[in-house]
């Protein structure tokens, strides 16, 4: 978790810091996965770092989501670039494939 975390401050602009007192902020816990929500929220934001999640570059995946990074799978240009075959999916996790609305996400650069 602290490699991660120096990782993006070292790299990004993102900045975690310890809570306080703070209204807005979000909980790391030992869930079923690694999930977040993607996004600010107000109030309590669960993140989920469940068995298998602690490698460094999960969390800094993990972290992402935070701030409102999405999946690269999930932009709205993803079919540009990529085929998407559903059935070579694990079955549940078709929610990873759903691609966004323009209107939701902001495009910076080009599919990477």
């Amino acid at each position: 978790l602290n490699k991660a975390i120096a990782d993006y401050h070292a790299y990004t602009c993102v900045r975690f810091v310890l809570r306080t007192n703070e209204i807005n902020y979000f909980i790391l816990f030992y869930g079923k996965g690694c999930y977040s929500i993607v996004g600010k929220i107000n109030g309590e934001q669960e993140e989920s770092l469940g068995a298998g999640c602690w490698y460094t570059v999960t969390v800094v995946h993990e972290l992402g989501h935070a701030p409102g990074s999405y999946h690269e799978q999930s932009r709205s240009d993803r079919d540009d670039y990529l085929v998407i075959y559903l059935e070579n999916d694990t079955q549940g996790q078709e929610f990873n494939f759903m691609k966004l609305p323009s209107h939701q996400n902001i495009l910076y650069n080009d599919f990477d």
